[in-house]
């Protein structure tokens, strides 16, 4: 028993298996729980899910980190997921054209994402308290778009997806913004710590994208490390995002759109 409890979580091992059979299970769990409910009382559950998320955001790290800075640290605006939790329980009564459909894409994409490459719990003990919620919280941030738009409280269409792009663009400069912050009031050492699987550096995304990147936006241009691979942050990533999020975004509203076709039938 000792052995499976303490079973590390690799990239695509039975543990990290096991966590998409649960992530999955989880979704169909909340989904079918919220659709059984009144339709009127419907969304109001699923605010209470974004108020859940934002509760464990704060909490988590304020009972597990000692050190007063990395409290400030893990509850900052530090990553995409972190943005995307925090600003959910505010937009979700949005009735915006923009914000709205690039918030609810970008949950879905993250969401899944993190579960195809759960790079923060890598090495993890696959049945650890940060293991369960790491996949939790984010499992909360897909199911929470997933539901408003498979119950039609939420709408999306392919005019909608040039927003992913840009809403993803801005939680970006957030970001850069945040640890440029935390690094000038000695919160981190380095930049490059700040969600560095992604921001600051190449992800998996770039294995599928990384084709459209400029070389002038990987290597350093002047200056003592002239020629170093360093990536430009944000302007590297823009070529994929601009040629990624509209075929992913397109890939979201047919599978949506399908699913609609096929529980009319």
């Amino acid at each position: 028993m000792d052995m499976v409890n303490n079973m590390e979580l690799q990239l695509l091992n039975s543990a990290h298996f096991a966590w998409v059979i649960i992530y999955f299970f989880l979704t169909f769990i909340i989904f079918v729980t919220v659709k059984r409910t009144e339709k009127k009382y419907q969304k109001l559950i699923i605010f209470m899910l974004t108020i859940l998320n934002v509760a464990i955001h704060f909490i988590y790290p304020f009972i597990f980190e000692t050190a007063t800075t990395e409290f400030i640290y893990k509850i900052s605006l530090r990553n995409i997921c972190a943005i995307l939790v925090i600003i959910s329980p505010f937009i979700i009564w949005q009735k915006d054209k923009f914000l709205k459909p690039g918030w609810l894409y970008s949950s879905i994409v993250a969401g899944l994402a993190i579960l195809i490459y759960p790079t923060d719990i890598i090495g993890y003990s696959w049945s650890s308290l940060a293991t369960i919620r790491f996949f939790f919280q984010h499992n909360l941030l897909f199911t929470i778009a997933f539901c408003l738009i498979r119950l039609n409280h939420e709408k999306i269409s392919v005019r909608d997806i040039w927003t992913t792009h840009i809403v993803w663009s801005l939680m970006i400069i957030v970001i850069i913004t945040n640890s440029v912050l935390m690094q000038d009031i000695g919160i981190i050492s380095h930049m490059r710590r700040s969600n560095e699987a992604f921001q600051w550096q190449p992800s998996f995304l770039y294995s599928w994208f990384g084709w459209a990147v400029p070389e002038l936006f990987q290597y350093v241009p002047f200056g003592g490390e002239t020629g170093a691979r360093r990536f430009w942050p944000f302007l590297y990533q823009q070529p994929f995002f601009i040629v990624g999020f509209p075929f992913i975004s397109v890939v979201i509203t047919l599978a949506f759109k399908i699913s609609f076709k096929k529980s009319t039938h």
